[in-house]
């Protein structure tokens, strides 16, 4: 098991006033961001596994489809809705 990258994809996190752009994983259907030398699990709304550290955009080059599969990528339809929400 390990993390694989989603090309083309970025996400800009914040944590205690600094912002910065980073890549974009996935490991297993979830969505990850590189910060600080680890990854932190990116979740609905601008949520993450990092209570101190939010999103303000995800950028990814796939969109949904109704069976939850996003191109080579399969992840989570809750994800998407609870960020369009």
């Amino acid at each position: 098991m390990q993390f694989h990258i989603i090309e083309g994809a970025s996400v800009v996190l914040r944590t205690k006033g600094l912002f910065r752009q980073s890549k974009v994983y996935h490991l297993q259907g979830e969505l990850f961001a590189e910060f600080n030398r680890a990854f932190i699990k990116l979740s609905g709304k601008d949520g993450t596994s990092a209570p101190s550290v939010t999103y303000l955009h995800l950028d990814v080059p796939f969109k949904p489809e109704r069976d939850g599969v996003f191109g080579s990528v399969r992840a989570p339809l809750k994800f998407f809705e609870a960020k369009a929400a």
